[in-house]
């Protein structure tokens, strides 16, 4: 299955996020955009300890979205429909 290769992804995604967060810091766009996506694929993984990792990514994202791009935006509206699941 496809486990192996969102294994591999793991570790690629959690440091785009901290060079992301040393780059333009913790409350940026580009740092929700990176956790949106890592969250995304571990959510397509669909494995408890996969959602579990993904909710809190989904979180923080929607929290800077909404901060920076606003409720409206398509983007954060993109996270918000994700965090939808967990209601």
């Amino acid at each position: 299955g496809d486990d192996g290769k969102y294994a591999e992804a793991e570790p690629h995604f959690e440091r785009a996020i901290k060079i992301a967060e040393d780059t333009f810091g913790k409350d940026h766009v580009e740092v929700a955009a990176n956790m949106h996506n890592y969250a995304a694929m571990l959510h397509t993984m669909n494995t408890e300890d996969a959602l579990d990792k993904a909710k809190p990514l989904f979180d923080r994202a929607l929290e800077i979205r909404k901060s920076k791009l606003g409720e409206e935006d398509d983007a954060t509206k993109n996270t918000q429909e994700y965090l939808d699941d967990w209601a």
